[in-house]
């Protein structure tokens, strides 16, 4: 069985992933590849969005590099997401991104790993329409935070991350944000970390002003997509920061989302993000001297002024991925 599928995605998602798979072939020391279609194309050849075959295929895996998927409407206006097969079939429960500053597009020396966990819309949060306006619950387990939680403690441990925030918002939901920093706290109290406890306003206002104060943020979720934002602002975008789904029996790294490449050009899309999700997949496959070397790479190749327009550049997919692989 491979121990890594690739799925090329759609729209800009081929080009992005051709660059990630050269760069996992150049670096990966003889990693099997198989490549898989899940999706829309998947759904024209056979009828299927994951086909049987598919996840045949990924019970083996150790993992899945997958370009952004377009979400697909049958005929009843019922929405198909792919991705949301993939994530509950590997039981995925962790969301971890990495925001690091290459070149001149961010303040010098920033590099954090934002870990949240994974809710799913009509499972763990729920609209509810009533005479005159909506009512909104999420269900809070306490497994759900300490499954995350658990896992970022042993991963930090891998990155020697040593000062660790843990964000909630106490003011407004002080039960369920008890809740997680207790489990923040049974957890990394054994660690030797240095922590901290931040409301995510407070954590909001010091990061802007102070972004290299911390390595790793442990996030309730409710929170993490606006913690996403504000870090993927100070670092130049969204288009730079793969989304990386983590699971006890394998990982899921998705480069970018469609919407994060609206106005871009046919031809010119970043292949950064792509490239990360091949140094974060080598990372958590314990092959630390690999993701280095792709993320030096990636840092001379910005130090040489190489840009994509979504960064203020002119070069092309191709031309930006020229220059990475002579510095890789």
């Amino acid at each position: 069985m491979p121990s890594i599928v690739i799925v090329p995605g759609d729209g800009f998602g081929p080009s992005v992933m051709e660059v990630a798979e050269r760069t996992l072939d150049a670096v990966s020391g003889g990693i099997d590849i198989a490549t898989a279609r899940i999706g829309i194309s998947s759904y024209d050849a056979c009828g299927q969005d994951v086909s049987v075959d598919t996840l045949d295929l990924l019970e083996g895996c150790s993992g899945v590099l997958c370009g952004p998927l377009v979400v697909r409407r049958d005929a009843s206006g019922k929405v198909h997401d792919a991705m949301d097969t993939l994530r509950s079939h590997m039981d995925l429960y962790a969301t971890l991104r990495n925001f690091r500053t290459f070149g001149d597009l961010g303040p010098e020396g920033v590099n954090v790993y934002l870990w949240s966990g994974i809710t799913r819309q009509g499972r763990d949060t729920v609209e509810v329409r009533g005479v005159d306006g909506f009512t909104l619950s999420k269900y809070i387990r306490s497994s759900f935070y300490r499954r995350t939680i658990d896992l970022a403690f042993s991963q930090m441990k891998v990155q020697d991350s040593t000062r660790i925030a843990c964000i909630s918002k106490d003011d407004i939901f002080p039960d369920s944000s008890a809740l997680f920093r207790q489990s923040f706290d049974e957890v990394f109290g054994k660690g030797g970390f240095e922590t901290t406890h931040m409301n995510v306003t407070e954590w909001a206002e010091s990061t802007i002003r102070q972004p290299q104060r911390f390595d790793s943020i442990v996030c309730a979720d409710l929170y993490s997509d606006v913690a996403a934002g504000i870090l993927a602002g100070i670092t130049g975008g969204n288009r730079l920061s793969p989304h990386c789904f983590m699971g006890d029996r394998g990982n899921l790294m998705v480069p970018s989302m469609i919407g994060d490449y609206e106005g871009i050009p046919d031809g010119y899309a970043n292949p950064t993000s792509a490239i990360m999700s091949v140094a974060m997949m080598l990372l958590f496959s314990g092959r630390l001297p690999g993701a280095k070397s792709v993320i030096e790479a990636l840092g001379r190749t910005y130090g040489e002024g190489c840009r994509t327009p979504d960064v203020g550049g002119d070069m092309t997919t191709a031309e930006f991925a020229e220059r990475f692989y002579r510095n890789l």
